[in-house]
């Protein structure tokens, strides 16, 4: 899952949350005028900009189309193992 912390006012958030949309990537938007928490640990963890992007690999800020795409794949990678995985009811997987 890909995290997006950010604003409604932030450019960069909109244009990382809109190149996710456009691939049909699910990821979470935590809107941090309303989550003082985790502005607050993004801080304490020396991020100084927004949006902070969280990845299954990585975390950083502002929008990267390039690094965004990698978190795509990633992501991606990690669905199709999960549903290959996962066995029909009364089969095992070996």
């Amino acid at each position: 899952m890909i995290t997006v912390n950010g604003t409604q006012a932030c450019v960069q958030c909109a244009a990382a949350t809109r190149f996710l949309d456009k691939r049909d990537v699910p990821y979470e938007f935590i809107d941090l005028d309303e989550n003082q928490a985790k502005l607050a640990t993004l801080r304490a963890d020396g991020f100084q900009q927004i949006p902070v992007i969280e990845t299954p690999g990585e975390r950083f800020t502002g929008f990267n189309p390039n690094r965004l795409e990698k978190a795509v794949a990633e992501v991606r990678a990690a669905t199709a193992t999960q549903a290959v995985a996962v066995a029909p009811p009364g089969r095992e997987i070996s």
